[in-house]
């Protein structure tokens, strides 16, 4: 049965988007050791919590973020990818399970128009 959920985690923009014919074989790879790959290839994320949205009301924090940013920065370099730090960020997605969540969907040019990046695609 499909719910709204809520998710909680980093998100970081790939230096170089994984080509479309080698996003099932990076999948894979991210998702053992327990990261994510958007559909587009484009970002890797870590989720942090990931729980229906009845069961998660109130405040909820980050912990230790830094420090999670590092772990993530460094799992993510040692498959061979490249995120720049500084382009790392905490997230929270409220998204319904019956379709894509945003997270997974999320697009170059929003994610920097959301972290209001100055270099915005021009397309």
């Amino acid at each position: 049965m499909s719910e709204d959920r809520v998710t909680i985690g980093l998100i970081g923009e790939l230096a170089t988007a994984i080509p479309e014919d080698q996003c099932d074989v990076a999948h894979e790879r991210l998702e053992e050791i327990d990261l994510r790959l958007n559909s587009e290839g484009t970002f890797v994320c870590h989720i942090h919590t990931e729980v229906p949205l009845i069961d998660n009301f109130g405040i909820h924090f980050l912990t230790n973020w830094e420090v999670e940013r590092n772990r993530f920065h460094q799992k993510v370099s040692n498959l061979g990818f490249h995120i720049h730090p500084d382009n790392i960020h905490p997230f929270v997605d409220l998204w319904y399970d019956g379709a894509e969540s945003n997270h997974e969907e999320l697009t170059v040019r929003n994610f920097r128009e959301l972290t209001k990046q100055k270099d915005v695609l021009d397309a």
